[in-house]
């Protein structure tokens, strides 16, 4: 019974895992790339493995492949690691795996705006990394290397969910909470703060006008319309325009 009991718990995490979008081993041209959790020893170290052969270790929370890319003569993984609590930034590499040479990993990056995006074009990886510092950050992997860059966001405007969702979901509920003289986030929740922050760095969505509006419109007890509503939270201001 016991033996059925610790069956069914493997079962149940090796779906969460899967269903999370990550996983700890898989087939690359050049033999089984695994990670290994040293627990109970050590619930943070981790060591990884191709084939037999132990390639890497890290000191870290986790540490997950959370996507695979099969080429002709190597295979691409990207790996997340965890270095903290919840509000932590994760990192990510790049391993490249040749058929005949070593495997070559690439410097850790991050995103702290949000969970970064990967598309494979050509065989190189191109990774959106959301907004750092009020400018679009990118990457790609390319023949081996690495590049990192930051460019000015073209798009005056917030994306239309992320609008919609700060619109019908947070400043609506916090009318509707009717705890005018509290925080934004207090309100809304520690979920609406994550949200947020994952935004901060867009120069598009004007966080500080949001909560501003947000107390006004409580008071009144009167929203304003989407459409006006999106153009003073989700539209970049222009240079020298009133806030």
């Amino acid at each position: 019974m016991f033996f059925m009991w610790v069956c069914v718990a493997l079962l149940k995490l090796f779906i969460a895992d899967v269903a999370a979008g990550y996983w700890h081993e898989t087939e690359t041209v050049a033999g089984l790339f695994k990670i290994e959790e040293l627990y109970p020893i050590d619930e943070h170290y981790f060591y990884v493995y191709l084939d037999d052969k132990r390639i890497y270790e890290f000191d870290a929370p986790y540490v997950q492949i959370k996507e695979k890319y099969d080429l002709k003569d190597n295979t691409l993984l990207l790996l997340g690691f965890g270095y903290g609590g919840a509000a932590t930034t994760p990192k990510y590499a790049v391993v490249d795996i040749p058929k005949d040479k070593p495997p070559k990993m690439s410097e850790l990056f991050f995103s702290i705006s949000n969970v970064p995006t990967f598309a494979m074009k050509n065989k190189v990886i191109e990774i959106d990394l959301g907004f750092d510092s009020g400018l679009k950050k990118r990457a790609e992997y390319k023949n081996g290397q690495l590049r990192i860059w930051k460019h000015v966001v073209k798009e005056k405007e917030g994306d239309e969910r992320s609008c919609r969702y700060m619109y019908d979901t947070l400043y609506k509920n916090y009318i509707r909470n009717n705890k005018c003289t509290r925080p934004f986030v207090e309100v809304t929740g520690l979920s609406s703060q994550r949200y947020l922050n994952g935004r901060s760095n867009d120069p598009r969505f004007n966080l500080e006008e949001l909560y501003t509006l947000s107390e006004k419109s409580c008071i009144a007890q009167q929203s304003i319309s989407y459409s006006n509503f999106k153009k003073e939270i989700c539209t970049m201001k222009e240079k020298g325009q009133d806030e």
